[in-house]
């Protein structure tokens, strides 16, 4: 995994994101491509495309989110602010984190192996031991493939048992992601809008 994380500069998988609201029980199953591009050590830059159910577009970089509906022709951006090195983390946590750095924030349980997507996993369950990421998270539980000690599948939970799993395949890995590759690809008359500033 270290080995992995010191090499990862950027990757293109297939992504499946499902988003459990444990209140009422209910499962939304979203489906697309991720690009991920690390120009530097903790420096995160991602494009998230999803075709179903619906087309939209989530790019983040530079501190903001951009999130593109195209049958709405509208962008929406959003100041991540303080949340910027959570989100960072939450994307980067199993790809470019040293376990040294992960020890820092969590303590790592390993569960067993898994078969994920056809791919022999461990399983490691990551208790986070700051406040400010216990804030979100009360558990994170990631399935790292043993032939490449990459990331197969993560599951955020919250204290609610809400959680956020997302589930990698046809993982690419590429030297650096060019800048074209992480960025949106807006029409000329697209809507701008900041909900923040309303």
């Amino acid at each position: 995994m270290d080995e992995a994380g010191t090499a990862f500069r950027g990757m293109t998988a297939k992504m499946r994101k499902l988003s459990y609201t444990a209140i009422i029980k209910e499962t939304l199953e979203e489906s697309g491509k991720i690009t991920l591009r690390c120009p530097k050590p903790r420096q995160v830059q991602a494009l998230i495309d999803f075709d179903k159910p619906d087309l939209k577009s989530f790019l983040f970089r530079d501190k903001k989110v951009q999130i593109f509906m195209p049958k709405l022709n509208t962008v929406q951006e959003w100041d991540l602010g303080k949340f910027d090195s959570l989100l960072t983390q939450g994307l980067l946590i199993g790809f470019a984190t040293p376990s040294k750095e992960i020890r820092k924030n969590y303590s790592i349980l390993l569960v067993g192996e898994e078969t994920v997507v056809g791919r022999k996993t461990f399983k490691l369950e990551l208790v986070p031991t700051v406040e400010s990421i216990r804030q979100h998270f009360t558990k994170i539980d990631l399935w790292i493939a043993i032939s490449d000690g990459l990331p197969v599948q993560q599951r955020l939970i919250q204290a609610s048992g809400d959680y956020t799993q997302i589930i990698y395949s046809d993982m690419q890995l590429q030297a650096v992601p060019s800048d074209q590759q992480v960025s949106l690809k807006l029409p000329p008359n697209v809507k701008r809008e900041y909900p923040q500033k309303k």
